[in-house]
């Protein structure tokens, strides 16, 4: 009989931490996951996809989730304030 396991994983990032260094670190929590059959990850990232065309920083994080089959559910802005609009908040499933 096959387990029907699903790890969900939460993950924050502070605003103030330097994404290069926080995804050397999830990166390798990314290759470890993408290991398993179902996965979830979610969580207050603090790296907004609508700047991915002017951070190579937030482009080099999208990448090593698509790279590791993670795919983001989250596609519009969650923060939306005035005339300014963020996607921080995300998550990914690995099905």
């Amino acid at each position: 009989m096959e387990l029907n396991i699903i790890i969900i994983d939460g993950v924050y990032r502070h605003p103030n931490q330097c994404i290069k260094y926080f995804c050397m670190h999830f990166d390798k929590l990314l290759n470890t996951l993408s290991l398993l059959k179902r996965c979830i990850i979610a969580g207050d990232i603090n790296i907004d996809f609508v700047k991915i065309a002017q951070s190579k920083d937030t482009a080099d994080y999208l990448n090593n989730l698509l790279t590791n089959s993670f795919m983001p559910t989250i596609l519009m802005p969650t923060r939306i304030k005035g005339n300014t609009a963020t996607l921080i908040d995300q998550s990914y499933p690995l099905f």
